[in-house]
């Protein structure tokens, strides 16, 4: 039977609260009298309503004319309208005027984010500074538009910036920062886009870390894992904006272990949804053994009050290199203020100053394009207290590639820079983001004997495929199992089953040790990864290199449709082979 409003004939549901007057005896909507749901059914569950509660047309009826909406009308005619406040510069309203500031030149009130700093706000400056929303090439003549080989290299020798002063040189026409800025210079222009595949192995001598943003570790753990080989190249993983607590796990922390590497150091996001935050460090385990790590904080420093996440993990003796280095990971969320984060950092550098003779690498998501370094305030303050304090930033080409935009947003920052040989960019499909790696040097002073050798050993395989496969199931249907069958004793029956299966696995899956792969194929596959996936996972990561060096919306097409197919036939590949 329809249930139904006698006020407005809308049915009324069987999940919501039915008022019934004790007067007019009709069924009311609580909507209709102006009653939220929490409310009506807080009515409906006294045991006394029936008894008591008349409805809003009813007391209309006794009560005198508009009584029941006096206070209503009241309310309304008191009710001032909320004060705004607009904008000086784009004339925009805003309530928040407490949060506007003022222009030093036109002292009117304008929106934060139409401010910049003591310059004055965008009217101003677009009144008085010629070619204020131009970028120097665009004002040099070179080529405009969106392209991923902008670069960030503020040491060139030709940037219009460093050529002030030249009138006041000697002679030679040469200084005193021209040696040191070639060499920094140089080293921004060899950085460069790589594929996964021309990552080589770590070298005794060097230290390669890694660092990603990897949006959700939990996610692609699973990823991380099926590709270890390639990752055990690096000495050190640096992943932030991890989304990850370890305490909400099935297995804790030991569901984030990774093969060849000592269990993580982990910082869980700040945020209680655990979006948008966390960092996680791994060292491999033949940099240096586990005791030789430590998490440290500076002293007197709160690295919890601070704007950013960050967390330091020291290597107090790695590979044959006693001198300790410190390594730090850097996140930023987008919503935080960025000079705030730039004044904790004045802050962290003072604590650092007792550190200053140690090696100190910073990287990790900074959210601050320094590709914009020609007209951004906040660009142009991160790399000038860096370099206050000794600290060069060495990624130069742009790390988030959409195909409409381009953003140098992860950062690397060494207080040694000779020390650093390279720093290229990985087209890694993981993130919107890419991985950077940097190499660093390892001095050989100080060196002691007793520190292992981090040379590593040739480990064994067995080569999974669909012959060896077939050669295996055909030992075993033809074994009679009779040896088995002759054993009385349960134990003794179990031992001669395992040894006949393990002796057929053996002879299908043999160890080998020299390995001589096919082009695509990785030094450790999973059964499932047959040689048409590997294939179609090397197409995919070409694709998607050809599409991060020219994001055309060919490319993007190309990448995308292998991308799907790779998605669509791994799970049935994995499916096929386990059950």
């Amino acid at each position: 039977m329809r249930v139904a409003c006698e006020k407005c004939e809308v049915r009324i549901p069987k999940n919501h609260p039915k008022l019934i007057c004790t007067l007019c005896h009709t069924l009311k909507h609580y909507r209709c009298q102006k009653l939220s749901k929490l409310e009506a059914q807080e009515i409906v569950d006294t045991l006394s309503y029936r008894k008591n509660w008349t409805c809003h047309d009813c007391l209309g009826n006794i009560l005198p004319v508009n009584a029941c909406s006096t206070i209503q009308r009241r309310k309304s005619q008191t009710t001032s309208p909320k004060p705004f406040e607009k904008c000086g510069s784009c004339t925009n309203k805003t309530y928040a005027v407490a949060k506007m500031l003022a222009c030093p030149w036109c002292e009117l009130l304008c929106h934060k984010k139409c401010m910049n700093g003591q310059l004055g706000c965008n009217k101003c400056c677009e009144s008085t500074i010629p070619g204020f929303h131009a970028y120097s090439y665009e004002l040099l003549g070179a080529r405009s538009g969106f392209t991923s080989n902008k670069a960030y290299n503020p040491y060139h020798r030709e940037n219009i910036m460093n050529q002030i002063g030249d009138a006041f040189q000697d002679g030679e026409g040469t200084n005193e920062n021209e040696s040191m800025w070639s060499g920094i210079s140089e080293l921004l222009e060899n950085c460069k886009y790589i594929e996964p595949k021309q990552v080589v192995q770590s070298k005794d001598n060097e230290l390669k870390v890694i660092s990603l943003n990897i949006r959700s570790l939990t996610k692609n753990i699973s990823l991380i894992a099926e590709n270890l080989a390639h990752f055990q190249k690096y000495d050190v993983l640096m992943f932030n904006e991890t989304n990850c607590d370890p305490d909400k796990l099935p297995n804790g922390a030991d569901d984030l272990i990774l093969e060849g590497f000592h269990p993580p150091k982990l910082s869980i996001p700040r945020r209680k949804s655990c979006k948008g935050g966390g960092l996680a460090t791994y060292i491999n385990t033949t940099v240096c053994d586990e005791d030789e790590i430590e998490v440290f904080e500076p002293r007197n420093v709160d690295l919890q009050s601070f704007d950013c996440e960050l967390m330091f993990v020291r290597l107090n003796r790695h590979k044959k290199v006693n001198k300790s280095i410190i390594l730090g990971n850097v996140y930023r969320s987008p919503s935080r203020e960025p000079e705030k984060f730039i004044q904790y950092l004045e802050e962290m550098f003072v604590a650092l100053h007792r550190h200053r003779h140690k090696h100190i690498v910073f990287a990790g998501d900074f959210n601050i394009n320094l590709l914009n370094y020609e007209t951004d305030i906040y660009s142009q303050k991160l790399t000038d207290i860096m370099a206050n304090h000794g600290f060069i930033q060495t990624v130069s080409r742009p790390t988030r590639i959409t195909d409409h935009s381009a953003t140098l947003i992860d950062h690397v920052y060494s207080n040694i820079s000779e020390n650093i040989s390279s720093t290229n960019i990985v087209t890694l499909d993981l993130s919107d983001h890419l991985a950077v790696v940097t190499n660093i040097v390892l001095t050989t002073d100080n060196t002691s004997p007793l520190v292992r050798s981090t040379k590593r050993p040739k480990t064994p395989y067995r080569r999974f495929n669909a012959e060896n496969t077939e050669k295996f199931r055909r030992l075993i249907s033809e074994e009679t199992w009779a040896e088995t069958e002759s054993e009385t004793d349960s134990q003794l029956k179990f031992n001669k089953f395992i040894d006949t299966y393990t002796k057929h696995y053996d002879s299908a899956f043999p160890l080998e040790t020299n390995q001589s792969r096919r082009k695509n194929e990785r030094q450790s596959p999973k059964p499932w990864i047959l040689p048409w996936l590997e294939d179609a996972c090397a197409r995919k990561n070409r694709f998607y290199y050809e599409f991060v060096k020219n994001p055309t919306e060919v490319n993007k097409i190309k990448y995308k449709k292998m991308k799907k197919i790779r998605r669509q036939t791994h799970p049935k590949s994995k499916k096929q082979v386990l059950y």
